[in-house]
């Protein structure tokens, strides 16, 4: 556990770090990705879309962070763990509960029930997740709810008003999920069958697309091209910042508690594999342009990537994150 005496930040921070120190990093793609999504289906967000996701993915990353610190048993923490600990009472007596009371409001009140109902699947995804990727050791207890989430989480993706092969991808990789939980009980290393960061990028790019997904005019996948493109860019922004802490001995969720060295084969493979699928997609109608603008982020995670050691842990984070941005010029452009 960390020590009771909090943790000394420094006065003076670059201003780029501040969207990390603030769990804003992870809100700020997940909305331009969401108008981006959205843009590519020919619609409009409205202001509540906005606020459930901005708010879902903010207690996300926060709660994620304050399991990260405490569990680091003292050793040397990024910036963003330091200085959320370091807020730990003010976050976990007011921000916490706002943010939660906020996201009722709008899910209650606000959203329509189609997307209330995927949201709640997504949401339970999320929650599954975190409890399944904390440093504590799993008790007989934990694994007893994270099996009956499960189970409930396969009925819910079968309500899920989407095609076929959609429903059958996401049950079969919640069921690896679950059979790697099972597993890691007994060895350890089943505990990486299926990686933290595709399951991230997974829940991150649901979220994104879900209100292209409700509202598209004619029938629509959950996981369809564009969703698909973007939970495969998400997933290498997650590796390649996990590689950069790894490299520079950042103990915190990406290195300590998971211990996954993805290889740099695997990078290369889904740098060939994104760029194949926007080959494909520039074809498609209504789906160039996301195709053609992938490729260049794709590109400039790979140039990261390759020079990891000449920057520090937080600044490749803050760089692999604004690369995500880029394709926000998309929405400046007519359609």
């Amino acid at each position: 556990m960390m020590p009771e005496e909090d943790i000394a930040a420094p006065a003076r921070r670059p201003w780029w770090l501040w969207p990390q120190l603030l769990c804003l990093d992870g809100v700020l793609v997940a909305l331009l990705w969401q108008q981006l999504l959205a843009q590519e289906h020919l619609m409009r967000v409205g202001s509540h879309f906005m606020w459930a996701l901005g708010l879902v993915v903010w207690l996300a990353y926060a709660v994620d962070r304050l399991v990260d610190a405490s569990q680091s048993q003292g050793d040397s923490l990024s910036a963003r763990h330091a200085y959320l600990w370091h807020w730990r009472k003010v976050v976990c007596w007011l921000l916490l509960p706002a943010a939660a009371a906020g996201i009722a409001y709008v899910a209650l009140w606000q959203l329509p029930e189609a997307a209330l109902w995927h949201g709640a699947g997504v949401g339970l995804g999320v929650l599954m997740y975190l409890a399944s990727h904390t440093a504590a050791p799993r008790g007989l207890a934990q694994r007893v709810l994270l099996s009956a989430a499960g189970l409930v989480a396969l009925l819910v993706i079968a309500q899920f008003e989407t095609s076929y092969l959609s429903r059958l991808v996401l049950s079969l990789l919640l069921l690896v999920f679950m059979v790697s939980m099972a597993l890691s009980s007994v060895q350890p290393r089943w505990h990486y069958l299926l990686p933290k960061e595709t399951l991230a990028a997974l829940l991150f790019a649901l979220g994104c697309g879900l209100v292209a997904h409700c509202w598209s005019i004619g029938e629509h996948s959950l996981l369809c091209e564009q969703t698909v493109l973007a939970w495969v860019l998400f997933m290498l922004n997650l590796i390649i910042i996990a590689h950069a802490e790894v490299t520079h001995g950042v103990a915190d969720a990406s290195s300590t508690r998971v211990a996954m060295r993805w290889p740099a084969e695997a990078i290369y493979f889904l740098l060939a594999l994104l760029v194949a699928f926007c080959a494909y997609l520039s074809d498609e109608p209504g789906s160039h342009r996301l195709a053609l603008a992938s490729p260049v982020v794709a590109l400039l995670l790979l140039l990261l990537f390759l020079t990891q050691k000449s920057r520090s842990a937080d600044a490749q984070r803050a760089l692999a994150d604004a690369a995500l941005l880029l394709p926000g010029v998309l929405l400046l452009l007519p359609q």
